[in-house]
């Protein structure tokens, strides 16, 4: 039931997201942080958040973003208006912002450098529109 109620909301949140101008809003709690090894580490509650607007959009959501987030802006690309959002930081890191639930996410994150290995983040969010 728990996950029907969760497809139901980002199903609303699509809906509302797909609008001409609509921007999601999340405001996110860092909870763990995983190596590929599986070696995670807690950093419970670390701020993380992100504002996603639309900025060329076809009628499923599909097309560029805008991702704001520590005050700075990245064009990305979404497959839809919940995502995945994927967009390349100043430092050339490649990261990629899928929801998960109406109130989870994964972020991961490949640095530019081959010598320094990805991670995945999860978070806990407040989505608003």
């Amino acid at each position: 039931m728990k996950r029907l109620a969760a497809i139901a909301l980002l199903l609303l949140l699509a809906g509302h997201a797909a609008a001409e101008g609509a921007r999601l809003e999340l405001s996110c709690a860092l909870m763990q942080s995983c190596a590929p090894e599986g070696i995670c580490e807690t950093a419970p509650g670390t701020p993380a958040d992100f504002t996603i607007a639309p900025e060329g959009v076809d009628a499923n959501g599909m097309g560029r973003y805008v991702v704001a987030t520590d005050g700075t802006d990245a064009q990305a690309a979404g497959l839809s208006p919940v995502g995945p959002f994927a967009w390349t930081d100043a430092d050339g890191a490649r990261l990629s912002l899928v929801l998960t639930s109406e109130r989870t996410a994964l972020l991961t994150q490949q640095p530019a450098d081959a010598a320094t290995a990805p991670f995945v983040d999860f978070l806990i969010c407040e989505i608003t529109l």
